[in-house]
């Protein structure tokens, strides 16, 4: 409820973006619990604007409907899943590359490992 009385207290306000900036609205919650617990699963942004101290104006909207990025975000969930994986399996490689390494020095110079 915090959230969507602050959210009402913005609906309309009037900010300044200079260019490379970016305009970010938090709906205090993470996209999986929108895609999983919530019942409207959409949202409607309408903004105006102009170039800085011009007066002609823009008007766009955008809708946004987070069920459509479920299956990609399980997507990208098992890339990072199997990236995770992956940086694992390097580490445990340079690890054992690293110990071989030290066995054949400890070989070559004749000493007795173990």
């Amino acid at each position: 409820m915090k959230t969507q009385e602050r959210l009402k207290k913005k609906e309309s306000t009037s900010i300044v973006i200079f260019p490379g900036q970016k305009w970010i609205i938090s709906f205090d919650t993470n996209i999986f619990n929108i895609i999983n617990d919530f019942e409207e699963k959409k949202v409607r942004i309408g903004y105006k604007y102009s170039k800085y101290g011009k007066n002609k104006f823009y008007n766009e909207e955008i809708e946004i409907d987070f069920s459509e990025y479920s299956g990609f975000l399980n997507y990208i969930s098992d890339v990072d899943e199997f990236k995770n994986s992956v940086d694992n399996l390097k580490k445990s490689m340079e690890s054992i590359d690293k110990d071989i390494k030290k066995l054949a020095v400890l070989i070559e110079n004749g000493e007795n490992y173990g």
